[in-house]
């Protein structure tokens, strides 16, 4: 059984995906896709217990994988049935905690994932746990969510060995070893690319790709704890279960 995945994120250098189909008896072109979340999710996913890349390969093609902005999600979404939850929810949390719960009945076959940025507010961390207690109350839901602890540029500053892994040479400057602690990973990471060839960074979708391909996630996990380790941890346990599943 094949399963597909959207995930709902903030823009496209947390993920884009622009699938192109083949011609008929010619080979399937490349995708036109980009961002640091795919890489990442696929990573997490073949890395969790009884799966392996050529079982994801099975279960969740990459090809089926489909970036959509998050608010286009929750845009249509004009209640939350569980009223003591809304209670507790900021509005941006319960509308996504809405939206899921809405995806997932209508294609049960989708999976869905959506993660946003901290921005250094409190609520974002505060609906996760929210809405992961919610999700687990219903076993292996199919849906995870993530807040990026601030922002997703911190998850790529967290292992300077992507930095020559991906490009050919580690940054010219040292990279903070807390980068959650970061004010403004953003301008951080913009000033790290900075030096090198425009080649490699004039697209940042392909340039934070190419670091996420290659980002050690141990790594990545103990320099990231609240943002990312608490993702992976969502990922194995809400999703992996049903890739498993899917196999054979």
């Amino acid at each position: 059984m094949t399963l597909r995945m959207e995930l709902w994120v903030e823009g496209p250098t947390d993920a884009r995906t622009r699938w192109r189909g083949g011609v008929e008896g010619e080979e399937e072109r490349p995708p036109v896709e980009g961002g640091a979340l795919v890489p990442l999710v696929r990573k997490v996913l073949e890395s969790a217990e009884g799966m392996s890349r050529t079982a994801l390969d099975e279960a969740l093609p990459e090809r089926e994988m489909h970036a959509h902005r998050l608010q286009n999600r929750f845009r249509d979404i004009t209640k939350l049935d569980d009223g003591e939850r809304r209670r507790k929810l900021s509005l941006k949390g319960w509308k996504v905690l809405a939206a899921i719960d809405k995806a997932r009945h209508q294609s049960p076959e989708t999976l869905v994932v959506a993660v946003w940025d901290r921005d250094g507010e409190e609520a974002p961390l505060r609906d996760r746990e929210l809405i992961l207690d919610a999700l687990r109350k219903q076993g292996a839901s199919g849906a995870a969510v993530g807040i990026c602890v601030e922002e997703i540029e911190a998850w790529l500053l967290a292992d300077p060995g992507a930095f020559r892994r991906a490009f050919g040479r580690g940054p010219t400057s040292g990279l903070s070893s807390s980068p959650e602690d970061e004010r403004d990973p953003k301008a951080k990471l913009d000033a790290v690319l900075a030096g090198y060839p425009n080649s490699d960074i004039d697209d940042r979708a392909a340039a934070f790709r190419r670091l996420a391909e290659a980002i050690d996630l141990e790594t990545l996990a103990r320099s990231c704890p609240r943002g990312f380790g608490a993702f992976r941890d969502a990922l194995r346990e809400l999703i992996a279960p049903l890739l498993r599943g899917a196999q054979g």
